[in-house]
């Protein structure tokens, strides 16, 4: 499935996150940063630290915010010669909290920004040969043009031979539970690869019991179905209907958020490399686990050395 001339695609909004450089509430925060976000760039990133060539596909704002998401993909080395920039709309800004108990409080200001203009035009002809096509249920929340966009790319993908892995990646400040699973469900038929957390497996199937969901993922037309579940670790059914499981790895959590986009980052990884789902799936343990450990949501690398550490876990 992998070589150096097939990438992974991956396609979805870019964002902007801020929050305070220490863990306190964002009414009582003196100082700020601002890093990368949104589910496909956090995907994107770990594929790129793992040296497998990934190219997102997306929009940002024609602005400094924009900028800043494509400068970080760039210098990662994540292809975005297809990214567009939208000159109506801005970057979209994720205003967010890190605290050391656990609670936080997210301030999404992106109903009028660049991801809600994804259109099925922004899904190149010449997009070429892929390993993979990774989206999310994030980007189905946006609205009819980002649900049409999925649409045209997986007719795309069938037409090319080209395997799909889908993420829900439910948000209940995009939409409700009731619509996002009328939504997301028809979504499954054809998917070779569902990544979804023991909530999401709730949401859509009823239960977050590892057998329970791959039945279920199969009868809706999943070829592959991971579990994600946190302290319970992961589980995958092979297609000869072995239950495989990592364990979740020891971790001192400082912000989880983003390590669902790291795991399947990770899982992915090695998927397209070949190797073996259980080695996939410690693959994606490992680095979802290395995700909780740092303040940020996307696992950006300054040199090799970062690089390889992550990779050697």
């Amino acid at each position: 499935m992998y070589s150096r001339r097939s990438p992974v695609l991956t396609f979805g909004e870019g964002l902007v996150s801020v929050l305070p450089t220490g863990p306190v509430p964002i009414d009582e925060a003196d100082t700020f940063k601002m890093v990368v976000g949104g589910a496909e760039v956090n995907f994107a990133l770990v594929l790129a630290n793992e040296r497998v060539p990934v190219s997102w596909i997306g929009r940002v704002g024609d602005d400094a915010m924009g900028a800043r998401v494509l400068d970080t993909l760039a210098r990662s080395g994540v292809e975005t010669r297809h990214a567009v920039r939208d000159s109506k709309r801005p970057t979209g800004l994720y205003l967010r909290e890190w605290l050391l108990d656990g609670a936080r409080r997210p301030y999404y200001y992106r109903s009028s920004a660049a991801g809600v203009g994804l259109c099925p035009e922004d899904w190149p002809g010449d997009a070429g040969p892929a390993a993979l096509i990774h989206l999310t249920g994030i980007t189905a929340a946006l609205g009819v043009g980002p649900q049409a966009a999925i649409r045209r790319i997986r007719a795309w993908a069938a037409e090319h031979g080209v395997p799909v892995s889908f993420d829900p990646n439910y948000r209940s400040s995009l939409w409700s539970r009731d619509v996002a699973r009328e939504t997301m469900l028809p979504m499954l038929a054809g998917l070779d690869l569902l990544l979804l957390g023991d909530e999401e497996a709730q949401l859509l199937f009823g239960t977050d019991d590892p057998e329970e969901v791959f039945n279920s993922a199969s009868q809706a037309g999943v070829r592959l179905c991971v579990l994600k579940c946190g302290a319970r670790g992961a589980y995958i059914r092979d297609e000869s209907g072995m239950l495989l499981h990592a364990p979740a790895l020891p971790v001192r959590s400082v912000d989880p958020v983003g390590a669902g986009d790291a795991f399947n980052g990770g899982f992915v990884a090695s998927w397209v490399k070949g190797q073996t789902l259980g080695e996939a799936l410690e693959a994606g343990a490992r680095y979802g686990a290395r995700l909780v450990e740092m303040v940020g949501d996307a696992l950006v690398a300054t040199d090799a050395g970062q690089i390889d550490a992550l990779s050697a876990g």
